[in-house]
């Protein structure tokens, strides 16, 4: 509670500075448009002063017009979008590719907003940096802290030949596992079969469940996977299920059979080559 009540503050402070600026950049305008209307009223053609200046506007315009779109379009991010606050966690990516899996490593810790940038901690390095917000506007943002009840999957591997009775037994374990834990799971979303491989004698199963945490506590959410794991494992290990990993097949040929052949090769009337060769077809 302590936490929470001092990142409200900590938002809440954050919010007036920019209001603030804000303030300040609506009242320059609004200052602005005033002296025109009394330069007006005075019967003061003011079009002629601005029109003087339409040189030096204009070479203004080529030279700072990308900067000042991207400035711009940072301060309408966070002043009217506010995609992140104070504290919270968040992925940036581009707009175009997928989620990362692992969201508490590779995440960012909000430390300080202003209408220019944006300062960040790395949580997997603990690092410091400091980002324009025009930047990162284009940019995908994943607010980690606004993503209620993180989904956590489980990939599995079983026996190929593993019985539909053990698979029900394991289901009803995990479901059991599920309940005894409220504070922790919400439910289990499903448990099925995503791949059989044949060639190694293996079932592949997914498992998913509901957690009652976002993704902002992403290390317990990733503490309790740990633990989700080991009792799968362990589950598998007592049904005798778990897949033991691929087998070597190879064909091995005794010393009697290898001598056999070499005999062969020596037989009259054949040659080493064209025994070799009768052998490969």
């Amino acid at each position: 509670v302590y936490k929470r009540l001092r990142f409200f503050r900590a938002s809440v402070g954050n919010s007036s500075v920019l209001q603030r600026v804000l303030e300040g950049v609506v009242d320059t305008m609004f200052n602005f448009v005033l002296g025109l209307a009394i330069l007006a009223i005075l019967n003061i053609n003011a079009w002629s002063l601005i029109v003087s200046f339409s040189t030096i506007l204009v070479s203004f315009a080529f030279a700072l017009g990308p900067s000042a779109s991207r400035y711009i379009e940072g301060v309408l991010s966070i002043a009217f979008r506010r995609p992140y606050d104070l504290g919270d966690r968040i992925l940036i990516e581009n707009a175009t590719t997928r989620p990362a899996h692992d969201a508490s490593r590779q995440s960012w810790l909000v430390e300080d907003i202003n209408l220019y940038g944006t300062v960040l901690r790395y949580a997997a390095t603990n690092e410091v940096s400091t980002v324009p917000n025009g930047s990162i506007a284009q940019c995908r943002i994943v607010n980690l802290a606004r993503s209620p009840n993180a989904l956590v999957t489980v990939t599995l591997r079983f026996q190929l030949g593993v019985a539909d009775a053990k698979l029900s037994c394991f289901r009803s374990a995990l479901q059991k596992f599920v309940r005894s834990r409220p504070r922790t799971w919400l439910e289990l979303l499903y448990f099925r079969c995503e791949k059989v491989d044949t060639a190694d004698d293996y079932l592949e199963y997914e498992i998913r469940l509901r957690h009652t945490k976002s993704w902002q506590a992403g290390p317990r959410i990733l503490q309790n996977r740990a633990t989700l794991v080991k009792f799968c494992y362990e589950t598998g290990k007592r049904l005798e299920m778990n897949y033991s990993g691929a087998v070597n097949k190879l064909k091995v040929f005794d010393g009697q059979r290898a001598k056999q052949d070499d005999d062969d090769d020596d037989a009259p009337g054949c040659s080493r080559q064209e025994n070799s060769n009768l052998f490969i077809s």
